[in-house]
């Protein structure tokens, strides 16, 4: 038996395709969540009257 016989391209995609997905640090520190709106009371300071 050699080598060859074990290490293919065939086996080789399938180790890379089965890697868990690797977290940059980039997508760690500045998630890709869209915020679509804020409260502006919360940005202005308003006061509410009781």
């Amino acid at each position: 038996m050699k080598l060859k016989d074990f290490i293919n391209a065939k086996e080789i995609a399938l180790y890379i395709k089965n890697l868990p997905p690797q977290i940059t640090l980039d997508k760690a520190l500045f998630p890709n969540d869209k915020q679509l709106g804020m409260e502006l009371e919360v940005a202005k300071g308003a006061n509410k009257s009781q």
